[in-house]
Formats: structure tokens, sequence, C-alpha cells
């Protein structure tokens, strides 16, 4: 029997209703056996290690992009990165979830069913069938366009010009190191192939999250949760940072860095620049 992995926001509770209620459904077949996060909730304390150890023990994974919640992002960028087949549903009805989905534009390569209840879920499960299905990381790279990259590191620039994301730019190039800049002053998100493609080749990233203080900060965070979902799938070196206030989603807490000021600042990223750099061509070998 194949395992599945579902994962989806709390909010709204409808789409909660209706996925548990879809789940226990589709287990009653015997044909595949899926798990929620729900279930590994213990005592109110989720643990990440548990959620993507789950992940890499099933056969497939699921996906509610309804609330657009930066938990399941970075959920979903790690299975990509896994190559594992990816099934995804959105209620349409949530207006919100539309408009913020169709702005990071990230899955229309991968493609999503619509639903606003149980019933309609389980329909399009068995119909789409993604446990017969091969990895999606393969499937999207043969469609994208490959570069040769020369840079050890990606730099995720934050949205606004500060002097946080100039700090980070010097401390790099003080230990003169060369990097690839997706910059969302430039271009608020580029595809999701042109981040694979730089992803197979850099060993190292680094992603400058947005404050909710800061106009943007939906877009940025959320292209930065599932970019940075897809590198610790992959197995990169992962750090990311935001000034504060910002309240850590719980799946890459033990990744983030956070200041108050540009000296705090370059104090958090050094040590990872450092270590990089020490470390840089094992991972280099290990890329290729």
């Amino acid at each position: 029997m194949k395992k599945g992995f579902f994962a989806y926001s709390s909010h709204p509770s409808s789409c909660s209703d209706a996925i548990e209620s879809a789940i226990t459904e589709i287990n009653k077949s015997a044909l595949v056996k899926i798990m929620s996060w729900q279930l590994l909730n213990i005592n109110g304390v989720m643990i990440i290690n548990e959620i993507l150890k789950q992940i890499d023990e099933s056969d497939f994974f699921c996906a509610d992009l309804t609330g657009v919640n930066d938990n399941v992002l970075f959920e979903l960028g790690y299975a990509i990165g896994k190559n594992k087949p990816i099934w995804l549903l959105l209620d349409t009805s949530h207006t919100d979830s539309v408009r913020r989905n169709r702005e990071l534009g990230f899955f229309s390569s991968i493609g999503y069913d619509n639903y606003t209840n149980s019933q309609q879920i389980v329909s399009a499960f068995y119909k789409c069938q993604p446990f017969e299905k091969g990895g999606v990381l393969n499937s999207l790279l043969e469609r994208a366009n490959y570069t040769d990259f020369n840079q050890p590191l990606l730099f995720l620039k934050n949205q606004v010009d500060t002097n946080y994301n100039q700090a980070i730019q010097s401390a790099i190039t003080s230990l003169k190191l060369t990097f690839c800049l997706d910059d969302a002053i430039e271009s608020k998100v580029n595809n999701l192939g042109w981040y694979l493609t730089r992803l197979m080749k850099i060993p190292a990233v680094i992603a400058e999250l947005s404050t909710p203080a800061r106009t943007g900060y939906e877009l940025q965070n959320s292209k930065c949760a599932t970019v940075c979902g897809i590198a610790v799938g992959m197995g990169l070196k992962v750090l990311m940072v935001c000034e504060e206030p910002y309240d850590s989603p719980l799946d890459y807490r033990e990744l983030l860095a956070k200041y108050s000021n540009s000296k705090d600042c370059v104090a958090k990223i050094t040590p990872f620049l450092h270590d990089f750099k020490n470390d840089f061509f094992q991972l280099s070998q290990k890329k290729t």
C-alpha cells in the first residue's frame, strides 16, 4: 500500500474539515494510506523533523494551497526537492487565496484541482491518482531552460532596499564570494524553473524574508518559504534571515536568524558564510 502525506493550513477551518473528511474516505479504500499533519500534533506541539520524516517516507505528497500558508509552502517545496509526486488543491471560492497564488505563480506548471467540499476532493484524487505518477522535480526540470552558473551562492533579496540587504551583500563580497542575485526590487518573483535550474547548480542559499511591517511581505515570504523548502529537500546549505518583528513559522524556525540592526544582521550571517566558504569544495563536489 502506498503512503501519502497531506499538508494544509488550519485556516480557513472549512478547508480543514473538508480535507480531513476526504482523507478518511480515501483511506477506507485500502488503496493508499494518507496521513495529515494533524496526526503529528502531539499535545499541541508539532516537531518539524517528524513532518519532514513523514514526507521522506511517503510515496506521494498532497497540499492545499488555500490560505497560502508559509509552513505548507515550505513542506511543498521540500517535497519538490525530494522529487516526490505532487498533487495540489485550491478552494477557488476563497478569492484572496486565488489572488495570492496567481501573484506567486509557482504552481501553474504543476496544476491544481478546484474544490469546495470533501466529495470533490475524493473524486479529484481518484481521477488524478498521484500515487501512480513520477516525481515532479524531473518533470519541471525537463521544461526549464538551463544556464551555466559559476556563483556559489543564491541570495534572495528583500523587496525593499534597506541597510540590511546592503549589509548582507557587503558581508558576502568581503569574503570574496560571488553570488547569484534574485532581486525582488527589480522582479518580485521569477518563475519556478528559474529557481530550480539555479538550485541544481548552486550549493547554498541565503533568503531575506520580510517583516509584516513592510509592504509586499506576503509575496516575498511565500517565495522564500517555497524556494528554501526546495533547497532543504535537495540537501543544500540554507540560511533564512529577517528583521524584527517577525513571528517565525514552525517549519523553518531553526533555519531563521532575526535581527533589529545592521550590526546584528552581519553578526548573524557571518558564521554561516565562514562555514560555507570552508566547506565550499565539499559542497560543490556533492552538487556535481
